[in-house]
């Protein structure tokens, strides 16, 4: 019996393994985790950041589908990242360290402003968590022309999420 192939796009084979977290208290973010070609969840007010982005890392474990690419898209300022109405910072990421180890990445891509202008801070994230740390010093988003201005090393946000459904203050 020959067994047929099934030609699968380089984008998509690039993307598996993926989760995309977003802050749901953003309706900017959240339109963004909507048109994601990727698994996202948005996480809301009320919920433990940490404790949630490690349950969903588990929750995908278990059901055989474990990523290696953690994408998290939030507001950021100088050494931290806010999702829901929680700011991660060093403190934040050092009282949540057990829960950190366990969440089993390869890479975190921080969709967020100014969140590795503290290398000290990604450097943390990346010892906590076992994984490589992608972070911009920089502002994140679209420019005044509509240009992307989004790419963490060879990732561009075109890449997970269809440019035609940002939302134009993005």
């Amino acid at each position: 019996m020959q067994r047929s192939r099934v030609a699968v796009p380089s984008s998509m084979v690039r993307l598996a393994n993926h989760l995309l977290i977003g802050d749901s208290g953003s309706a900017e973010i959240r339109a963004l985790t909507r048109a994601a070609a990727v698994p996202s969840l948005d996480l809301a007010a009320g919920q433990q950041v940490l404790a949630g982005i490690a349950a969903a890392l588990a929750h995908r474990r278990a059901v055989g589908d474990p990523p290696r690419v953690l994408h998290l898209i939030a507001h950021g300022r100088t050494g931290a990242f806010r999702i829901a109405d929680q700011w991660i910072d060093a403190e934040a990421l050092k009282v949540h360290a057990d829960e950190l180890a366990g969440w089993g990445v390869e890479t975190i891509a921080l969709w967020s402003c100014h969140g590795g202008a503290d290398a000290d801070f990604v450097a943390l994230l990346a010892e906590l968590s076992g994984a490589r740390v992608l972070a911009s010093a920089d502002w994140l988003g679209r420019d005044g022309d509509g240009n992307e201005q989004l790419q963490l090393g060879d990732w561009h946000l075109s890449d997970l999420v269809d440019p035609s459904a940002w939302p134009a203050q993005f």
